[in-house]
């Protein structure tokens, strides 16, 4: 995997099916009578979806999208594992492939007036 596109392919499939699945269940939970109340008095079918279905299933849509956005991350840390050639991927796979990991370096920094001898030599003033 080389490139941007498959990564970005990955990221779009586990993307879709949350979103697509939750946006049917939107369409199919629409009331039944407020439908044929439409259709009874003439109202063509495209206008009917766009009048009671889309409403109806905007709530569904955003609980797809919620899902969708976690799905996305983690489908982008997993494609960016899988097919690195430089960046996060082959950073986590040097890491899981060594046998101890990076030390990092502990730095002291003197920034508190105490540790640099306390209140010797202040008089009672704040500063």
């Amino acid at each position: 995997m080389a490139g941007l596109l498959p990564k970005m392919l990955v990221v779009t499939l586990t993307t879709f099916f949350p979103l697509a699945a939750n946006l049917a269940a939107g369409f199919a939970a629409a009331d039944r009578d407020a439908m044929r109340l439409l259709r009874s008095l003439g109202t063509g079918r495209i206008r009917a979806f766009r009048l009671v279905r889309v409403p109806s299933a905007l709530p569904h849509f955003f609980t797809g999208l919620r899902v969708s956005i976690i799905y996305a991350v983690v489908g982008a840390v997993f494609a960016e594992y899988a097919g690195a050639e430089k960046g996060l991927g082959i950073y986590l796979q040097a890491l899981t492939a060594s046998p101890a990991p990076p030390r990092t370096r502990r730095w002291r920094t003197r920034t508190s007036w105490t540790t640099r001898g306390g209140s010797r030599g202040r008089t009672g003033r704040c500063c």
